[in-house]
């Protein structure tokens, strides 16, 4: 029995010594906060791929001109108008829907309006200066998708 309660104890202290209490996590989600907003805010970005549930909208989408503004507005211009939202990058801490601790991508547009499909928060699962992947878990409302981005 004494065995056994020692074997414990040096368990739990290795697991505790074993821990990591450190930032590292938070500062490089921070800095690819960073790096992804200024990516954004360098040019002007199209959709090449939108599939929500399985189907297909690239469609729908492809005249549009998204333009990210530091002010965390998102103006989308096409042929049909100008049209008015917001986005943000942040991390998660896996406090949403989506369990994990990732970056999330938001996009808020008019639920009602022309763009309103593209409103949801996306997993972040690639981005460089020429193309932005995206990909919405199964949320609450129970949607899923694709979302990718390319500098205009």
């Amino acid at each position: 029995m004494k065995r056994l309660n020692c074997l414990l104890v040096i368990f739990f202290m290795f697991f505790i010594v074993s821990c990591d209490t450190d930032n590292d996590d938070m500062e490089l989600l921070e800095t690819e906060i960073i790096a992804l907003n200024e990516i954004l805010l360098d040019s002007e970005w199209r959709i090449t791929s939108f599939t929500e549930n399985g189907q297909n909208k690239t469609d729908d989408l492809e005249n549009y001109t998204f333009i990210f503004q530091s002010s965390n507005e998102l103006v989308a211009d096409s042929n049909l108008g100008s049209f008015n939202g917001t986005w943000r990058v942040s991390d998660d801490n896996g406090t949403e829907f989506d369990p994990s601790n990732d970056l999330d991508f938001m996009i808020f547009f008019t639920p009602n309006g022309k763009l309103g499909d593209l409103t949801n928060a996306y997993d972040v699962i690639s981005a460089d200066g020429s193309e932005i992947n995206l990909k919405l878990e199964e949320n609450a409302e129970g949607n899923s998708g694709y979302l990718s981005f390319a500098r205009n």
